[in-house]
């Protein structure tokens, strides 16, 4: 399995043996990672993190390229506002255990311009 990365931040599964994703690595090579499949879905809990940073082009979508494609992470939800060149806001995730998170946090704290990453608690009406 490869991932392309869209300009947007979204991510398509492709198999190797498809002409889609030879045709993407021949042009956008650099957008091309491998993928797999995660069996661990059943067995996670749902978790937020809070995050703050300098807005930039491109920090959402390094920021769920950690989650999603370098730790294998299954976002629920994401909102982020900007204001005066700075953002905030949380994502709501799945993971497997405080390990799991804790590694997550210290790679999304890695991102460039992230000043704060720190798990929350989640209060959903």
């Amino acid at each position: 399995m490869v991932a392309f990365i869209e300009d947007d931040g979204t991510v398509t599964i492709h198999k190797k043996s498809c002409p889609v994703a030879g045709d993407l690595a021949s042009k956008e090579g650099h957008r091309i990672v491998s993928a797999k499949w995660s069996k661990h879905f059943i067995m996670s809990y749902l978790a937020r993190i809070s995050l703050e940073g300098i807005d930039r082009v491109g920090v959402l979508s390094d920021l769920t390229r950690v989650i999603s494609l370098v730790l294998g992470v299954n976002m629920r939800k994401l909102h982020i506002e900007t204001h005066d060149e700075i953002f905030e806001g949380f994502i709501d995730l799945y993971v497997h255990s405080t390990d799991d998170l804790d590694k997550l946090i210290a790679a999304l704290s890695k991102v460039k311009g992230i000043e704060r990453v720190k798990r929350v608690e989640i209060n959903e009406k």
